[in-house]
């Protein structure tokens, strides 16, 4: 979100947007593919079935089809934060903080050895 946040303001803002997706909860992505048997076991069939009935729960197929919606239909705002195919309102107070975002950006582009100069419009 903070990164998000700040490209939306910094970088060429006219020319491109940028956006945050949160997909969910989502049983069927292989992240615990590395766990027991057991945990394996419960992940495929118990979150399955709780992913339409958990907040937030989803499935791969359905959140992929949000991300779709949003990369080619969507009058997607430049910054948002979406859920699924809402725009959420107010932005958690984390993307909120510009202090934090201009550290991190500053931080990244020290890290990828870049300069800010090298990101502008």
């Amino acid at each position: 979100m903070l990164t998000a946040q700040t490209l939306a303001r910094r970088v060429a803002p006219e020319r491109f947007a940028t956006f945050t997706f949160d997909p969910g909860l989502m049983a069927g992505t292989g992240l615990a593919r590395h766990y027991p048997a057991v945990a394996r076991a419960f992940a495929h069939t118990l979150l399955y079935a709780l992913a339409w009935l958990l907040p937030g729960g989803s499935t791969v197929r359905r959140s992929s089809a949000a991300l779709v919606w949003l990369l080619l239909d969507a009058p997607i705002e430049s910054g948002a934060y979406y859920n699924f195919r809402r725009e959420r309102r107010p932005l958690p107070a984390v993307a909120a903080r510009d202090d934090w975002a201009d550290d991190l950006y500053a931080t990244s582009l020290d890290l990828a050895g870049l300069s800010g100069a090298e990101l502008s419009p």
